[in-house]
């Protein structure tokens, strides 16, 4: 299976940073074969509205790091699977995973016609499950637009620094997500 794991977070070396580790480990020991993005570290200009993807069917004006995600051959219409991981910053998930996100427009037709899933794990400083309801909504918004399937979410509260999940169980569930798909 090819698995595509595009990260929110701009911390290095944050919760989710090793949750994504974690969630690599568990695919990679499973077989599956994973490109990851961390979107925190790319060059990606926020769409313009230009349209040139849509009339010409082509694929997106703008030419920066989200290329070879979102061309013909792009690892967004060949992968399998797509995991997002991110904390969440003011119920949601970061500015640059939703960048991403939204240049995905370019492409958005042809990926409704794939057989795909989407999991998503992210991390929140507080424990009050309420804090993830945005984020929550927001890829059930975004399943159903695009046809993909549930591959499961794990939502990690409780978790604002990374020695947060020492004592926790989110960096097994994490693998086992991994392993699991």
């Amino acid at each position: 299976m090819n698995v595509l794991v595009l990260t929110g977070s701009p911390r290095k070396k944050g919760t989710t940073a090793r949750m994504a580790e974690a969630f690599v480990k568990g695919a990679e020991d499973a077989g599956h074969k994973v490109d990851r993005f961390d979107t925190a570290f790319m060059k990606v200009a926020p769409c313009k509205a230009c349209y040139a993807c849509k009339p010409q069917k082509e694929a997106c004006a703008i030419k920066d790091d989200m290329t070879p995600l979102i061309g013909d051959d792009g690892l967004l219409l060949n992968a399998d699977a797509i995991v997002l991981i991110t904390p969440v910053y003011y119920f949601s998930m970061t500015a640059q995973l939703k960048i991403v996100l939204d240049r995905i427009y370019a492409i958005g037709r042809k990926m409704r016609e794939k057989d795909q899933k989407i999991l998503l794990l992210a991390a929140a400083g507080d424990s009050d499950p309420a804090v993830m309801n945005g984020l929550l909504y927001q890829m059930e918004s975004l399943r159903k637009w695009t046809h993909w399937k549930d591959g499961g979410t794990l939502a990690a509260l409780g978790c604002h620094e990374p020695a947060d999940l020492d004592n926790t169980d989110y960096l097994q569930k994490a693998y086992e997500m991994g392993k699991n798909m």
